[in-house]
């Protein structure tokens, strides 16, 4: 394991990044995660399909993390789901979808996990959505993710919230989850973020 402590990390777009033996080196312990990271995120990137922020550091050129995100719709079938626990974004009953920035990748690599680093991604990921909202006007209700199942502890952790809390019980390879844009932003407010 490698202390995060002693890196330098820096982020930048995958489209920008230079380092391809660092991408080759990337493992995170999901074969899934890392098969998309290797060969499909930086074509996802420069097409503007999906954009893919990478974390590495600039002394070792080790690939800390990365996670990629898109704008998308996510439908959610609200006779379903309980309206108190989930924050949906109006109450017009014939609304069911609604805009969404949708997280389809978050990983960090094997040799800086439990280090607290996800958490520190995901908090400036937040910082930047929620200047894009403001700055820039980009209207989005919540952020939407599928949770792989060893991966939903630590979203729910952080805020994010099953939007079918029934299906934890099926032992699914994946959930779907969100957070409000109301509580990415209180989140983001706070004055000592997550940690």
């Amino acid at each position: 394991m490698k202390n995060i402590d002693n890196a330098k990390v820096k982020a930048c777009r995958m489209s920008s990044f230079i380092l391809s033996g660092s991408v080759k080196r990337f493992n995170s312990g999901s074969e899934l995660v890392d098969n998309f990271f290797k060969s499909e995120a930086l074509e996802f990137d420069e097409k503007n399909i999906a954009a893919t922020t990478i974390y590495y550091d600039e002394i070792t050129e080790d690939i800390v993390g990365f996670y990629t995100i898109a704008t998308g719709i996510v439908s959610i079938d609200t006779s379903k789901i309980d309206l108190k626990r989930i924050e949906i974004p109006t109450t017009r009953d014939t609304m069911e979808e609604f805009p969404s920035v949708n997280l389809n990748y978050f990983a960090v690599d094997k040799e800086y996990q439990d280090q607290r680093v996800g958490t520190a991604m995901m908090y400036h990921l937040f910082l930047d959505l929620v200047k894009s909202n403001y700055d820039h006007g980009i209207g989005f209700s919540c952020i939407f993710l599928e949770a792989l199942n060893g991966a939903y502890d630590f979203y729910e952790q952080i805020g994010f919230e099953p939007i079918y809390p029934y299906q934890e019980k099926m032992y699914l390879s994946s959930y779907q989850m969100m957070m409000s844009v109301n509580k990415l932003i209180d989140l983001v407010r706070l004055d000592d973020g997550f940690y």
